[in-house]
């Protein structure tokens, strides 16, 4: 499930959005926070449940909002007390696998960030296999320009590099299983 079937107008309207399995419904929320470069945090993450905030906003955000702006002085105050209150809470309907977007709060007032930690080393090695398998001795700005392509975001060289292995790995791995 892509995460544009989440933000269509219909949840804004009715939020009954359902999907298959909590999972598919959980990288959707991760495909998200990447493809936004949104701090988004995970509050409460049970098997039969799930609910994110942004993580610069709302209740949960306001203490390190105070200190940030302590830290950063009178000057540019303005500029980073905003609070965000994006909010996505699902669940499943009864105690089947369907699962149910009950709460979902559309607009984001907080800034984007260049780096965000659902860009993990695996997750990036699997959306960017294809290009890891065609192009196996790919530089670390060829792959850097790749990912900000795609997601604006900034990825570490140690981040590439493990992406690389990852892939390698996945690749030897299919060959050997032939």
């Amino acid at each position: 499930m892509e995460f544009a079937n989440i933000t269509t107008t219909n949840i804004q309207k009715d939020n009954a959005e359902y999907t298959t399995c909590m999972e598919q419904c959980r990288e959707a929320i991760r495909f998200y926070a990447v493809s936004s470069a949104r701090p988004l945090r995970w509050v409460k993450n049970d098997p039969h449940r799930f609910r994110v905030v942004c993580g610069s906003g709302g209740k949960a955000g306001k203490k390190r909002r105070e200190k940030r702006v302590q830290n950063a002085g009178e000057k540019g105050k303005e500029n980073r007390d905003v609070k965000c209150d994006w909010l996505l809470y699902a669940s499943y309907v009864g105690k089947g696998p369907t699962t149910r977007i009950k709460t979902y709060q559309l607009k984001h007032v907080c800034e984007r960030m260049q780096k965000t930690k659902f860009a993990t080393s695996s997750w990036l090695a699997q959306r960017f296999d294809e290009d890891l398998r065609d192009n196996p001795n790919m530089s670390v700005s060829d792959f850097m320009k790749i990912v900000r392509k795609n997601y604006d975001i900034d990825i570490t060289t140690n981040q590439f590099y493990k992406d690389k292995s990852i892939a390698k790995e996945r690749i030897h791995g299919s060959i050997e299983e032939k």
